[in-house]
């Protein structure tokens, strides 16, 4: 679920009371945000059609975000940040196999299937472990060696790279 780290992070972005990491590239923490409804949903709905519903938008979402990080933000880190910046995107690429990995798993069985959940809650485990090693090591990093208007610049590619991908 949800970590608590997440939404305080988020809202104090929000609020501008998070001095240098306010910036825009903590965008990344609304794929939490975002999926947590549908990831809710997944978990205490009863009704198969409306499970199936909201396991369908939060696999397009993740594949959007995937794609995006894997466009926008590893090819940054690894400009701006060096050689710790290629070792930071290729752990983040390790991980993000692996939840590629489950996700594909979790498309091919219906939610009805009680291994759906079991994956689900994987898939869940190993988003959570990422999102946060992102908010308290890679992000900081970056924002720290980066300006504001490129953070802006990036998050606004990031957000367009998420829109333009088809699902």
């Amino acid at each position: 679920m949800l970590s608590k780290s997440a939404n305080s992070l988020y809202c104090l972005r929000e609020t501008n009371k998070y001095d240098k990491t306010t910036s825009h590239f903590y965008i990344l923490i609304q794929i939490v945000l975002s999926l947590s409804g549908s990831s809710l949903q997944l978990t205490v709905n009863r009704n198969i059609a409306t499970k199936q519903e909201y396991a369908l938008k939060f696999q397009e979402e993740l594949a959007k975000h995937n794609t995006a990080e894997e466009s926008v933000l590893y090819p940054a880190f690894e400009q701006y940040l060096g050689s710790e910046g290629k070792k930071i995107a290729d752990q983040d690429r390790k991980e993000l196999q692996t939840v590629k990995q489950l996700l594909s798993q979790l498309v091919s069985i219906s939610v009805s299937d009680p291994q759906h959940c079991v994956i689900f809650d994987k898939l869940m485990t190993k988003l959570n472990e990422h999102v946060k090693r992102e908010e308290t090591n890679d992000l900081p990093k970056f924002e720290n060696a980066i300006t504001s208007d490129l953070s802006a610049s990036l998050a606004y590619s990031f957000r367009q790279a998420k829109l333009s991908i088809p699902v």
